[in-house]
This record gives C-alpha cells, sequence and structure tokens, in this order.
C-alpha cells in the first residue's frame, strides 16, 4: 500500500513529493522564466540564480581544480556574483537598456528585477531578456576561455549580446504601439511590430 497518497494509491506526482527535498518558492522565478524567455538563456540563468555553475570557486573546494583565478579578468576568484559581476559588459547593457544604476552581484539584480520589471511590456522583457544574455554570454565566454583557449574582447561580446537581442526583438509581435515602446525600436535599431 502507497502511504504517500491520502487513498493509499501510487502517482508520480506522490512519489515525486516523497522523494525530493522540499524548497521554498524564490520569488525572482518569473524574471528567468517568462513568456519570451529564451530557453537556452534561461536554463543558464536558472542555474546560476540557484548558484549550481561549475565555477572555479565550487571545483576549488572540491578538490578538482587547485587555481581559482578567474579567467575573464585574471585577477579575482571566480564566483556567479564575480563572473556576472563583470561590470563592462553588464554597465553596458545596463545603458543600453536606459537603467542607471551600478551592477549589483546577481542576487541583487535578481531581486531588483522582480520587484521593477514586473508584466509583459516590450522594456521589461527587454530587460529580462539582457539580464539573461549576460549571464549566457559571460559563462559561454568563460568556457572558450577554460576549454578552448578562445578569447573574445568584452566590447565583442557585447556586440554578440545586442546582435542576439536584436534578432529576438525582430521577432516579437503583438506590443502595443506606444511612444515608449517606439523609442525603444528606435533606440535598438529594430523594426519592431507593433501593433496599432
Amino acid at each position: 500500500m502507497w502511504t504517500l497518497k491520502p487513498k493509499g494509491t501510487f502517482s508520480i506526482k506522490s512519489a515525486w513529493q516523497g522523494f525530493r527535498k522540499p524548497h521554498f518558492e524564490v520569488l525572482w522565478w518569473k524574471s528567468v522564466w517568462f513568456k519570451r524567455h529564451v530557453p537556452r538563456w534561461a536554463i543558464i540563468q536558472w542555474i546560476a540564480a540557484w548558484g549550481r555553475l561549475s565555477t572555479k570557486d565550487i571545483l576549488l573546494s572540491l578538490g578538482i581544480v587547485t587555481d581559482a583565478k578567474c579567467v575573464l579578468c585574471d585577477i579575482d576568484r571566480e564566483s556567479h556574483n564575480h563572473i556576472f559581476s563583470s561590470v563592462f559588459v553588464w554597465k553596458q547593457l545596463l545603458a543600453r537598456n536606459n537603467i542607471c544604476q551600478d551592477p549589483g552581484c546577481l542576487a541583487q539584480d535578481l531581486e531588483w528585477t522582480t520587484q521593477n520589471k514586473e508584466g509583459e511590456g516590450l522594456h521589461n522583457i527587454l530587460y529580462k531578456l539582457s539580464l539573461a544574455a549576460t549571464l549566457y554570454h559571460l559563462w559561454r565566454e568563460r568556457s572558450f576561455r577554460v576549454f578552448q583557449d578562445k578569447k573574445e574582447d568584452p566590447v565583442r561580446v557585447v556586440q554578440k549580446i545586442i546582435s542576439d537581442l536584436r534578432v529576438c526583438m525582430s521577432a516579437w509581435r503583438n506590443f502595443k504601439r506606444t511612444p515608449l515602446n517606439q523609442r525603444i525600436c528606435q533606440d535598438w535599431n529594430v523594426s519592431c511590430n507593433i501593433q496599432v
């Protein structure tokens, strides 16, 4: 007799809930998983938000590597917050989104996004995607440097992020024709398909 379900019958859901560790619900999940998210970017963002990327500080604590120096800056210890706080790259994206704030750690930026960028407006979605794209491209650049010994200039990384975001924007439909949406499309040099 199955005891995890009140009636004593088996279900996959009751088995899953019986085996998994209970987690609290995080408030920032909507900043990662939203209607127009890019799955590849969202997965990296989700893993990073939980602190589960295999950064060198974690690998050092497990005895897998002997040096935790960041390959992006060659100065500080590599960690989730350090990789994301690549000030130049994230500052460029913040400026591109007309956000006047200094880059914080990943947890701070996710919290700020949750509090200030709710909803499905063009500017909110673009900001959330900018955050995800920045994380994805910084992690990708880090991986290229570690595993393939390839190195991109930070300006080139920013250009790749902007290019990817433009591609996303050009495919979007069903945004209202407002002065803000039109200005965003002009600022990003994209012809968005905005409804009348």
